[in-house]
Protein backbone atom coordinates (compact mmCIF):
# COMPACT_ATOMS: atom_id res chain seq x y z
CA UNK A 1 0.00 0.00 0.00
CA UNK A 2 1.00 3.37 -0.86
CA UNK A 3 2.10 5.56 2.32
CA UNK A 4 0.41 8.75 0.44
CA UNK A 5 -2.62 7.03 -0.19
CA UNK A 6 -2.82 5.93 3.91
CA UNK A 7 -1.67 9.80 4.97
CA UNK A 8 -4.44 11.40 2.67
CA UNK A 9 -7.23 8.61 3.95
CA UNK A 10 -6.25 9.47 7.40
CA UNK A 11 -6.41 13.32 7.44
CA UNK A 12 -10.42 12.45 5.95
CA UNK A 13 -11.17 10.13 8.56
CA UNK A 14 -9.50 12.40 11.07
CA UNK A 15 -10.80 15.49 9.32
CA UNK A 16 -7.44 16.68 10.00
CA UNK A 17 -6.71 18.06 6.41
CA UNK A 18 -6.52 22.28 5.90
CA UNK A 19 -8.67 22.37 3.00
CA UNK A 20 -10.56 20.29 0.47
CA UNK A 21 -11.00 20.83 -3.58
CA UNK A 22 -12.07 18.80 -6.52
CA UNK A 23 -10.37 20.82 -9.54
CA UNK A 24 -11.60 20.07 -13.13
CA UNK A 25 -8.88 20.03 -16.11
CA UNK A 26 -10.74 20.05 -19.24
CA UNK A 27 -13.01 16.18 -19.32
CA UNK A 28 -11.43 14.99 -15.77
CA UNK A 29 -11.93 15.99 -12.14
CA UNK A 30 -9.39 15.29 -9.54
CA UNK A 31 -9.62 15.78 -5.52
CA UNK A 32 -7.13 17.72 -3.44
CA UNK A 33 -6.52 17.37 -0.22
CA UNK A 34 -4.74 19.82 1.89
CA UNK A 35 -2.06 18.75 4.57
CA UNK A 36 -0.18 20.48 6.34
CA UNK A 37 -0.40 23.74 4.29
CA UNK A 38 0.40 21.46 1.06
CA UNK A 39 -2.19 20.18 -1.31
CA UNK A 40 -1.70 16.32 -2.42
CA UNK A 41 -4.08 14.43 -5.79
CA UNK A 42 -5.81 12.07 -3.84
CA UNK A 43 -4.12 8.73 -5.43
CA UNK A 44 -5.00 5.10 -5.47
CA UNK A 45 -3.49 2.28 -2.97
CA UNK A 46 -0.77 1.52 -6.05
CA UNK A 47 -0.12 5.83 -5.50
CA UNK A 48 -1.29 6.64 -9.26
CA UNK A 49 -3.54 9.58 -9.44
CA UNK A 50 -7.69 8.82 -9.20
CA UNK A 51 -9.57 11.00 -12.10
CA UNK A 52 -13.16 11.24 -11.30
CA UNK A 53 -15.35 12.34 -15.21
CA UNK A 54 -17.82 14.09 -12.26
CA UNK A 55 -17.71 15.97 -9.51
CA UNK A 56 -20.42 14.48 -7.96
CA UNK A 57 -18.75 10.95 -7.48
CA UNK A 58 -16.22 13.07 -5.50
CA UNK A 59 -18.81 14.82 -3.49
CA UNK A 60 -21.09 11.53 -2.69
CA UNK A 61 -18.09 9.26 -1.46
CA UNK A 62 -17.18 12.00 1.00
CA UNK A 63 -20.58 12.29 2.25
CA UNK A 64 -21.54 8.32 2.40
CA UNK A 65 -18.03 7.15 3.94
CA UNK A 66 -16.52 10.43 5.66
CA UNK A 67 -19.80 12.32 6.34
CA UNK A 68 -18.22 15.42 4.89
CA UNK A 69 -20.75 17.86 3.00
CA UNK A 70 -20.24 19.55 -0.12
CA UNK A 71 -20.12 23.24 1.78
CA UNK A 72 -16.58 22.20 2.79
CA UNK A 73 -14.89 21.69 -1.02
CA UNK A 74 -14.08 24.05 -3.15
CA UNK A 75 -14.28 23.90 -6.61
CA UNK A 76 -12.50 25.27 -9.64
CA UNK A 77 -12.22 24.45 -13.39
CA UNK A 78 -9.45 25.15 -15.59
CA UNK A 79 -9.83 24.88 -19.52
CA UNK A 80 -6.83 23.79 -21.79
Amino acid sequence: MNNQYQVLIDALEFKSFDKLEIKRFDDFSYFIIYVDGNGHVLVDKNGIRKEYRHAWQITQWLKEKYKIGSGQIEFSSFKQ
